[in-house]
């Protein structure tokens, strides 16, 4: 996470901002989203927590997931074509190697 600081100090002078104190990592997989949130503690890049988010059409395995991992699978939220939910970092550890059953 060292490196982490670099980077972002870099970006942010590129484009002229002054340096964040939180920042979110978005990835796509398909129709899988995953979102990753970082807050700086004592110059240090931290997760906060990690958002999943999937189409509606796959509302069902994302209630599975969760219910496999011992999540409350009402912790899930819908807008109009995706439902989301979100996770602490000991929940991602452990929900990490079921996400492949969404995509």
């Amino acid at each position: 996470m060292q490196n982490l600081n670099l980077l972002i100090s870099q970006v942010a002078k590129t484009i002229g901002f002054s340096e964040p104190d939180r920042i979110s990592l978005s990835y796509q997989l398909g129709e899988l989203c995953i979102d990753i949130f970082l807050t700086k503690e004592q110059n240090a890049w931290e997760i906060n927590n990690f958002g999943l988010s999937v189409p509606i059409k796959k509302i069902q395995e994302l209630k599975d997931l969760l219910d496999a991992i011992g999540l409350d699978p009402e912790a899930i939220y819908c807008e109009e074509d995706r439902a989301y939910t979100s996770f602490s970092e000991e929940d991602w550890e452990l929900a990490n190697s079921l996400i492949t059953t969404l995509l």
